[in-house]
């Protein structure tokens, strides 16, 4: 269930905020109630000062509703989606001493050389050693939560249909590791030679 705030701030204004997706066993109205005053109440956030409420519009919702909505569940319970988190995950636990380091008001210069070489270190020994554990972290996640897992060895096939800019018969394994895994780490990689070069370290 995603959780959705909506109030109005010292300005008077109407802001609407994401506050998260919680995992409910199942749909009914108390189950509902009970996952929410409780996600409130973490946050102390006292069900007493709600004004209105918002309903999720299930009996009145038009078929292209939905549609949107199992469309969304589609995505977010797919094995790419559940991938593309977890290699996220393991670049940003890599990065994340570094990027901490960036955000001190007092900073130890050499300290903060030492977390870019040794990001990019672990960045890197990610892409060449990281790909066989992801892999496996992500089977183990899906098999817990029922998601399918995909035939590495079949012939990928773009979600609808064979994607236009798709020339060449590719392998399930090539899209998730060369198309995927390389393609992000190269990406974070690229991105820190360019902030962090030769020059701008001397």
């Amino acid at each position: 269930m995603s959780i959705v705030l909506r109030f109005v701030d010292k300005d008077g204004y109407v802001q609407e905020r994401f506050f998260g997706i919680v995992h409910v066993k199942d749909t009914v109205a108390s189950t509902l109630k009970e996952c929410i005053f409780s996600v409130l109440s973490c946050h102390n956030l006292d069900v007493q000062n709600i004004r209105g409420q918002g309903y999720d519009g299930a009996n009145g919702t038009t078929p292209a509703q939905r549609g949107d909505a199992d469309a969304a569940y589609e995505v977010l319970t797919s094995f790419e989606f559940v991938f593309i988190l977890h290699l996220m995950r393991k670049i940003l636990e890599i990065s994340n001493l570094f990027c901490q380091a960036l955000k001190l008001k007092s900073q130890d210069i050499l300290n903060a050389m030492h977390l870019v070489s040794s990001t990019k270190l672990l960045i890197q020994k990610l892409r060449d050693d990281g790909w066989d554990e992801l892999v496996e972290n992500v089977k183990s996640f899906c098999q817990a939560v029922n998601i399918p897992m995909p035939d590495f060895n079949a012939q990928y096939i773009a979600r609808r249909g064979r994607a236009r800019h798709q020339q060449e018969e590719i392998t399930v394994e090539h899209r998730y590791k060369v198309d995927i895994f390389n393609a992000v780490i190269d990406s974070q990689l690229q991105e820190l030679n360019c902030k962090f070069n030769d020059n701008t370290v001397e």
